[in-house]
């Protein structure tokens, strides 16, 4: 799965990395995984990056189905929540664009979709000003080497 999840409750902070190539099929089950993680909390800051998004398996009528699959799960967010995704590329930026403006009429989840990685950052709260930094404090505090990651720049397309 191209989804890394990390529940950072310190941080009020769920952080979900995508990598490589992925299909809006295993983005909905990211969000399904969220909901069903121990740490879950309908109050933490959901904070997407799609930087190092590859090819994207999606269609329209895709979305829309996962959208609908996904209204029970809606219900687990009482208040409203807040997603920032992280979408410097232009297929990436248009999708999540598509799934804010399929999903907020149907939940209580409202997105903020920016290309500026120290925006995302700053609107999730975050004190790193890199996707970099926040990856390395990730990987440095589980006793893991760091990873590659934003900075990169990869072409995005749907397929």
């Amino acid at each position: 799965m191209s989804f890394d999840l990390t529940v950072l409750p310190d941080r009020n902070l769920a952080y979900f990395r995508i990598r490589g190539d992925t299909a809006i099929a295993e983005g909905a089950q990211a969000f399904r995984d969220y909901v069903d993680h121990p740490l879950f909390d309908p109050n933490y800051t959901m904070l997407t990056s799609a930087s190092e998004v590859g090819d994207i398996s999606a269609s329209f009528t895709g979305i829309v189905m996962a959208v609908e699959r996904l209204l029970p799960v809606f219900g687990s967010f009482h208040a409203p929540a807040h997603s920032i995704i992280h979408a410097p590329g232009d297929v990436a930026f248009g999708l999540a664009r598509m799934i804010q403006q399929l999903t907020e009429p149907l939940s209580g989840i409202r997105y903020t979709i920016t290309r500026n990685e120290s925006e995302a950052l700053q609107l999730a709260g975050q004190r790193e000003r890199t996707m970099l930094q926040l990856n390395q404090h990730l990987a440095a505090a589980a006793g893991l080497p760091a990873t590659p990651a934003s900075g990169m720049k990869v072409q995005s397309r749907i397929r």
